[in-house]
This record gives C-alpha cells, sequence and structure tokens, in this order.
C-alpha cells in the first residue's frame, strides 16, 4: 500500500517559480510600501520566508499594513476579504492601469 502524496507550500509549482532573474537585490529585500499602494504578488523562489501559497501568484494586492519585517496585504476574493502577511521581496508595485 503506497503512502498518500505530500502536499506542501510548493507542491506543483516547478513552472511557477522558476527563476527569472540572477540574484535577490538587498534594495528589493528591504523595500517599504506605503499603506494603500496596490502590489502585485511575484513570488520570488530564492527567498522562503514570507512566501505566499502558489495559488496568488500574480495577483494584486494592496497594502493594509506592516507586522515586523513583513507587510499585511488584502486580497478580495469571491468569499470576501482574505489578509495575509507578505515578505516585500514577493511584491512589485503595480502599474496605475493594471490596478483600475
Amino acid at each position: 500500500m503506497a503512502c498518500k502524496k505530500a502536499r506542501g507550500k510548493r507542491a506543483k509549482t516547478r513552472d511557477k517559480f522558476k527563476m527569472k532573474s540572477t540574484k535577490l537585490s538587498v534594495s528589493r529585500e528591504l523595500a517599504d510600501m506605503a499603506l494603500g499602494t496596490r502590489a502585485q504578488i511575484t513570488v520570488n523562489p530564492s527567498m522562503h520566508s514570507g512566501m505566499p501559497v502558489a495559488r496568488y501568484q500574480g495577483r494584486t494586492v494592496s497594502v493594509v499594513g506592516r507586522q515586523g519585517g513583513m507587510l499585511n496585504v488584502s486580497l478580495m476574493e469571491s468569499k470576501g476579504k482574505k489578509n495575509f502577511l507578505v515578505h516585500p521581496a514577493h511584491l512589485t508595485p503595480a502599474n496605475k492601469e493594471e490596478a483600475s
């Protein structure tokens, strides 16, 4: 009898989390966003702390607050508003055309 397959945070993410850039810069890791700023989740696979679940890759969120080194972001889903913590290295500022 075989064991059930593990379903961790990075399950089935081989293509989603491929490296597109060479290294994580210090300025990107320490980036700070103002409250109410719209940002897009782009997961950086080289940094594991504060990594959101693969389902939210590419989604646009708004920054609600700061908690330690993480940013508290808010996302609207079909079931309502969802808040979670994300490291700034996994966020990029959204364009004004995308935010509308």
